[in-house]
């Protein structure tokens, strides 16, 4: 009797443990496949969204410059006039500008022109067939033709009795980016017609209509945003699109739903993993089992149907110290895991994803960590303390000065790397535009101020260095201020020349910001250090920090070697490594060196 009693314990136990577990297994897959689908495409959907806006940044930018060009000709017929150059600067945004005579729709003509001396591929003047297409892509959409890299902006200018239409063409940064090929999606741009005018970088051509037909059997569906839809050989993808607000263009990315979902795995391993220890428990208590341990079963399986129904948040009253008590310890502790490993994997799935993507995006952003200019050479280095760092710095050369940037937004991780890619994005129009370094930072300011809304801020110095005449003018944006270094090998900290007169606010802070410059002479052989708060902040396994006089006894040191500037960061780099003692950073370490010849 006794025998068939713990029998049907052990096995209504191991049963009903089983079901719940499965159906706990079951439910948490199917909340993380939910939340994960969602989160791919809220996340593609802000890309989706930041490049398009981007992209129309970038024409307005277009159109503003084509303009200056375009009143040179209706003043003087002619884009070549008073001396100017026969091409336009190599490093211009605006790559080409054409003037072609559409009086005839039937029979255009090239009017005039002006081109980059290099870097233009695009042979306009031997394109027929492309300008014959220009009256009729005006009488369409009076908008925009995308071809291969660049991007042709059409108007109409109306010249006594002549029409004539003025295009433009310049490369797009948005859309190169958009459509490189280290991504953990596939990038397309295509219309309502189902013509696909570019795709992600080395796929083969036709690749979208070939493994995807169903696209092109609905090819409303691309007007949705988001959906599910499966391949040519039935593999599941999510699709994510987002118009380009351009002749009907529509760009697309399609994610593997398999490999996305890798992290599944995981979770389901650890949920057998707890079910065996759970199941193992309950067949070892059901041996024990007794008349008095089939009243308190029933506590037991009142609680199994709570858990199977979807509710985790048991708490079973646990007596005495036998073997049912310490099956109701297991229940409780079971429930407790449950909720754990449920909420500890979708963190982690969504945490995997948000920095995977926010990686992707801010690897773009750093310049190659060593270059020479003509009467320089710069070295830096940058570690951030997390996957996504809040420090960045860059530099650019023109014909006639060197900029150099340094920023340090406030915190890290992924927030503040959206901040530096905002940065990133103004920095990179200011260039174009030839700017003087106080209106080049204020409209920095505002670029940084309408994306964080006041949330976040960041300090921010930029230098900009005359090739010729060797004075630095710069500004300060509440930043650490940098220090010059001169050619002398025995140099000490009272010998350091501060870049401290511009005092300012940080970018963010407040839209009226405003920003002063200061100068300062150098001379060739002067060495001029810049770097963010984080150096000092470096601890060792002691908890000790490196502090300011640490940071300047390791930058004199290397600078009194008589080094050049790469030897003089690694040395710099090596010294910070070994006071560290591989502990982890407590903020971004970033630093940069010029060196003037």
């Amino acid at each position: 009797m006794n025998s068939s009693i713990k029998r049907k314990i052990m096995f209504l136990l191991s049963i009903t443990s089983l079901l719940s577990s499965s159906v706990f297994l079951i439910y948490s897959i199917n909340v993380f496949e939910k939340d994960k689908i969602a989160y791919i495409y809220d996340s593609n959907s802000v890309y989706l969204e930041t490049i398009t806006n981007q992209f129309k940044n970038e024409t307005k930018l277009a159109a503003e410059i084509s303009k200056k060009y375009l009143s040179e000709y209706q003043k003087n017929k002619s884009f070549h006039s008073g001396g100017d150059s026969m091409f336009l600067d190599d490093d211009s945004f605006v790559k080409g500008l054409f003037l072609v005579d559409i009086t005839s729709p039937t029979q255009p003509k090239l009017v005039d022109k002006i081109t980059t001396k290099t870097n233009f591929t695009f042979k306009l003047t031997e394109d027929s067939s492309f300008i014959k297409s220009i009256p009729r892509t005006l009488a369409e959409s009076k908008s925009m033709f995308l071809g291969g890299e660049e991007v042709f902006i059409n108007d109409i200018v109306y010249d006594a009795d002549e029409k004539i239409a003025l295009v433009t063409v310049f490369k797009s940064d948005a859309l190169q980016s958009f459509f490189q090929s280290d991504k953990a999606y596939t990038s397309y741009m295509m219309n309502m017609n189902g013509d696909v005018f570019r795709q992600t970088d080395k796929l083969e051509a036709g690749h979208l209509k070939d493994q995807f037909p169903v696209i092109f059997e609905k090819i409303d569906s691309i007007k949705m945003g988001t959906s599910e839809i499966k391949s040519k050989t039935s593999d599941a993808f999510l699709l994510s699109s987002s118009s380009l607000g351009v002749n009907d263009l529509y760009l697309l990315t399609l994610t593997n739903k398999k490999e996305a979902f890798g992290v599944l795995t995981y979770l389901i391993n650890k949920s057998l993993i707890v079910f065996l220890m759970v199941l193992s428990g309950v067949v070892l208590a059901s041996q024990f089992a007794s008349t008095y341990i089939t009243k308190r079963i029933l506590v037991l399986y009142e609680a199994a149907k709570q858990i199977i129904s979807g509710d985790f948040k048991i708490n079973i009253e646990v007596k005495g110290n036998d073997e049912i008590s310490l099956l109701s310890q297991t229940f409780n502790k079971m429930a407790v895991e449950i909720v754990k490993l449920l909420e500890e994997s979708a963190q982690g799935a969504r945490l995997e994803a948000e920095l995977k993507t926010a990686q992707a995006v801010q690897q773009t952003l750093f310049p190659p960590s060593h270059s020479k200019f003509e009467c320089g050479e710069i070295h830096g280095s940058y570690q951030s303390a997390s996957e996504c760092g809040g420090d960045w710095w860059h530099y650019f050369e023109n014909e006639n000065k060197i900029w150099i940037w340094m920023a340090d937004a406030t915190g890290h991780g992924a927030p503040a790397a959206l901040i530096t890619s905002a940065i990133k994005s103004a920095v990179a129009m200011t260039e174009n535009l030839k700017m003087e370094p106080e209106m080049a930072i204020e409209l920095v300011n505002k670029s940084i101020c309408q994306v964080s809304k006041n949330k976040m801020m960041m300090t921010c110095f930029l230098g900009v260095i005359d090739k010729k005449s060797k004075v630095i003018h710069y500004v300060n944006a509440s930043h650490e201020a940098p220090f010059i270094l001169s050619k002398r090998t025995d140099l000490k900290k009272k010998d350091l020349r501060f870049l401290d007169n511009s005092k300012c606010n940080r970018l963010g802070q407040s839209l009226t910001s405003e920003y002063t410059v200061a100068s300062e002479q150098l001379e060739v052989g002067d060495r001029l250090f810049v770097y963010t708060d984080g150096i000092p902040d470096i601890r060792n396994k002691a908890e000790e920090s490196l502090q300011e006089r640490g940071m300047f006894r390791v930058v004199l040191e290397n600078h009194n070697k008589g080094t050049n500037v790469t030897d003089f960061i690694v040395g710099i780099q090596t010294q910070f490594d070994t006071y560290r003692e591989n502990t982890e950073l407590i903020d971004d370490v970033t630093f940069f060196a010029v060196d003037l010849t």
